[in-house]
């Protein structure tokens, strides 16, 4: 008996899927001893957001009672972030001092992550020191709400989690067993994403997610041939790109171009950061192993393409544990730089914990108010309340003020964590007014001076006026407003006008703060001619503060000869797609009051 020997858990969670695999290390080697993999149903876990905790919990229990060749017993983890809950980016920062390190890399995460900083919580490790003084980065970002929410749930399980991971270093980590000395693609063709992942000698070096995966080829199969989501699944993966029937292997097709020009993309922004060439690509994922994808991608790319499997695992690694395996790999010690770091569990329990006290405060609190009431109550209608009564009643009363005073200090430590973000807020808010009221002083002085009202601003007219909206991280510019796409599935068909309320409302439950849903789904036509279910509805959020401002200097710039103007309100409608995917532009009405009609031009 080796009692050196060392168990792992990874467990990866998907909208779709669950994943767990248990490693253990033996010698230099690990062997996969028990694993298990099942389905999710729509509803359970939306955009990497738990919307159903309950069910998740049992799915969890299931997963790990029914793992293969015996049940999984251990209760701690490691646990793979949900991609869509991460943000990943490359800094690059002039000379500076290193105790100064930190302060400098969070100046450049509030630029770049679209979370309020009362939400942002991040790490980061250094890539290289270039000749010229500077340092390269790698940010790893996420929202401390959804970091909390999945915490909050595992303790709930009697789960611990060991360490929270990323889903690229994870698969990263299982795919070598030593870094790579050449720039590499890992493309993960998922079910509701495509994910591509940009590695150099250096690590992670790009990600960039595209909008188009197998779910989508499925159900296009579905709407075209009219038939069910499951027929649809099965002569996707039955016929692939070399099958007998043609027009499916097209409909296939159309969607792999589409994927392939956004890669062609990734590669030559790479190219244009690194001044390198990627030298391989590596395919994971579910739809990753359709017949013909990998002489497909190695035609078009004119590059070496395969499929991904682990050269560090002993036993057979089926393809979808990839990811898990990687999540296991890091509690057995395998990182892939010598300092890798992760998301700060410290921090999470203590943020956890103070949010559980009050949570728990606030309840007794409520519990004796109402008690407190029934008392006095009964004391009111008591002409002559016997002393114990009035003892009782002065010895609860005391009670609720030393509860109110726990609350208090609970409630004033977690203010002070967000002090930071009050103060930016508010500059920001000083400065979109300061800027409305430049823009409406000259009026409001001149109706002063001749006891004018606002009636002499009788002329109202409406101005179309867009702005553009940047919905991946790459192309996030201050003259863009930061978005993001959220997909929602409706499982049962009905009229037009209340799947979408329905979605929207889902959607609603996932917004970050700040954030405002553009009205209309950008896939609106696909939805009103589907026929069957499951229906993916896509909806734009975006920075509503960024998009006033921008929307403010659009008609400022477009007031031709300066008029003077009140603006009365500005309606957002609908995105207009680009010829970039990731910018689409925001069209939106502008109601504004002059004295005749304003040129605003276009």
């Amino acid at each position: 008996m080796n009692i050196f020997n060392k168990k792992s858990i990874g467990l990866d969670i998907a909208d779709h899927t669950v994943e767990a695999a248990e490693l253990l290390k033996e010698g230099n080697g690990y062997k996969i001893i028990s694993k298990n993999r099942l389905a999710i149903e729509p509803g359970v876990v939306e955009s990497g957001r738990i919307k159903n905790e309950k069910r998740l919990g049992e799915i969890i229990a299931k997963l790990f009672k029914e793992a293969k060749p015996s049940a999984i017993t251990d209760k701690k983890i490691i646990f793979g972030l949900p991609e869509s809950q991460i943000y990943t980016y490359v800094l690059r920062l002039g000379a500076h001092k290193e105790k100064d390190r930190e302060a400098l890399v969070l100046v450049e995460a509030k630029k770049i992550v679209p979370l309020e900083e009362e939400n942002l919580i991040f790490y980061f490790q250094v890539i290289k020191i270039l000749e010229s003084g500077e340092t390269e980065i790698l940010l790893v970002a996420a929202n401390r709400e959804s970091i909390l929410e999945w915490y909050d749930f595992f303790r709930k399980q009697n789960i611990k989690v060991g360490i929270i991971d990323i889903e690229p270093l994870a698969i990263y980590r299982s795919l070598f067993e030593k870094n790579t000395q050449k720039p590499t693609a890992i493309l993960d063709l998922g079910a509701a994403n495509s994910k591509v992942y940009l590695f150099d000698k250096d690590g992670l070096r790009h990600s960039y997610v595209i909008n188009i995966a197998g779910d989508k080829i499925t159900k296009d199969l579905a709407e075209k041939f009219k038939i069910s989501f499951a027929e649809a699944e099965e002569q996707k993966i039955a016929n692939g790109l070399n099958g007998e029937r043609k027009e499916i292997a097209d409909v296939i097709k159309k969607h792999l171009e589409a994927i392939l020009a956004e890669l062609k993309e990734s590669f030559d922004f790479f190219i244009k950061k690194t001044n390198q060439n990627i030298a391989e690509v590596i395919l994971v994922g579910g739809t990753g192993k359709m017949i013909g994808i990998v002489d497909y991608f190695k035609d078009s790319l004119n590059l070496p393409v395969k499929l991904g499997e682990s050269p560090l695992i002993k036993s057979d690694l089926p393809f979808e544990y990839l990811e898990s395996a990687g999540l296991a790999l890091r509690g057995l010690g395998r990182v892939i730089t010598k300092d890798e770091k992760s998301f700060d569990l410290d921090q999470v329990e203590e943020d956890s914990k103070l949010l559980g006290k009050l949570a728990e405060v606030k309840k007794s609190d409520a519990k004796i108010l109402k008690k407190e009431e029934k008392n006095y109550g009964a004391i009111q209608s008591d002409e002559e309340p016997e002393g114990g009564d009035e003892d009782k009643y002065s010895s609860q009363s005391q009670q609720l003020e030393k509860i109110k005073k726990d609350n208090q200090q609970i409630e004033k430590k977690l203010r002070n964590q967000k002090i930071a973000l009050v103060i930016i807020l508010a500059v920001g808010l000083i400065a979109v007014g300061l800027a409305f009221l430049y823009r409406v002083y000259g009026t409001k002085k001149e109706t002063k001076n001749n006891s004018a009202d606002f009636g002499q601003y009788s002329q109202i007219q409406t101005v179309d006026i867009k702005v553009p909206v940047a919905v991946e991280p790459k192309q996030y510019t201050a003259e863009r407003v930061s978005g993001r796409i959220i997909e929602n599935f409706i499982q049962t068909l009905g009229d037009y006008d209340s799947m979408i309320n329905n979605s929207e409302a889902a959607v609603e439950n996932v917004l970050n703060q700040g954030e405002a849903i553009i009205p209309e789904p950008i896939n609106k036509s696909t939805i009103l001619s589907a026929t069957t279910t499951p229906i993916t509805v896509r909806w734009i959020v975006y920075r509503e503060a960024e998009a006033d401002s921008l929307f403010l200097n659009e008609l400022e710039k477009n007031n031709k000869n300066k008029e003077k103007y009140i603006l009365s309100g500005i309606i957002k409608k609908r995105a207009e797609p680009t010829e970039n995917s990731g910018i689409y532009y925001l069209d939106a009405s502008a109601t504004v009051f002059g004295n005749k009609l304003i040129d605003f031009g276009k």
